[in-house]
């Protein structure tokens, strides 16, 4: 079944999130120690990494940012009890430290694809709302069942310009002893308030918004264009 490969995604994406053990790459390519040394790695701003900002603000690249992220997952899992972690704590905490840098409406719109324009814009508001909260439970399982595997950090290949738009792409690989390297691609861009914002993930070289959005498309051509059974069944298949 397509949900149940989407399901799969999902929990592999999630894993790149919530590192047991992490490995970063320097600009040159370095890889750093692991442990302590390696969070500092990715949370430490460095001359290739960041830029002082207006006022002697830092503004975080896009590759300190998936980091930060990372951390503050981390650090908020292993500070809770564990009664306290419930799907609803996973939910609430990947809601808080994941969704301000994913930029929801836009993604959600570029999976609707043509049919955004045919869609009421009571029914685009409805399927952001749901697009978001699919993800975002399916997350939360996949936290709760996390296992530890290895996280390499690729070098960050820096910001690139594309027709008047900031874009970068922050590229990591998941390494487990039994399985091949799954490399993750967070294509990101940097918005009208200078904030950068996930916009799409490649894995392993599939494309998960072009995979979005042809589930939309045969859901819209099976519910014969009813934007009400293709929003309402959206929440049902992916989090199953």
């Amino acid at each position: 079944m397509f949900s149940v490969f989407l399901q799969r995604v999902y929990l592999l994406v999630f894993i790149l999130l919530l590192p047991a053990i992490c490995v970063a790459a320097d600009s040159k390519g370095v890889k750093a120690s692991e442990g302590s040394s390696a969070k500092e790695a990715l949370l430490l701003p460095s001359g290739a990494n960041a830029s002082a900002g207006v006022e002697g603000k830092v503004d975080l690249s896009p590759d300190i940012i998936i980091s930060n992220a990372t951390e503050g997952l981390l650090k908020s899992i292993k500070g809770a009890e564990q009664s306290e972690k419930t799907i609803q704590f996973y939910y609430d905490l990947v809601d808080e430290k994941v969704s301000p840098i994913v930029d929801f409406p836009l993604i959600a719109r570029r999976v609707m694809g043509r049919y955004y324009r045919l869609a009421s814009a009571e029914d685009r508001e409805r399927f952001v709302v749901t697009f978001k909260e699919s993800l975002l439970k399916t997350y939360a399982k996949g936290i709760a069942g996390y296992t530890n595997e290895t996280l390499v950090f690729l070098p960050f290949k820096g910001v690139q310009s594309r027709k008047g738009k900031l874009k970068a792409k922050v590229e990591m690989e998941i390494r487990s002893p039994s399985e091949p390297p799954i490399l993750v691609a967070y294509q990101m861009f940097q918005n009208k308030q200078k904030e950068w914002k996930l916009e799409n993930i490649v894995l392993n070289g599939i494309n998960l918004g072009l995979t979005f959005r042809n589930q939309f498309s045969e859901s819209y051509k099976a519910n014969a264009g009813d934007f009400s059974k293709v929003i309402g069944q959206w929440n049902d298949v992916d989090t199953k």
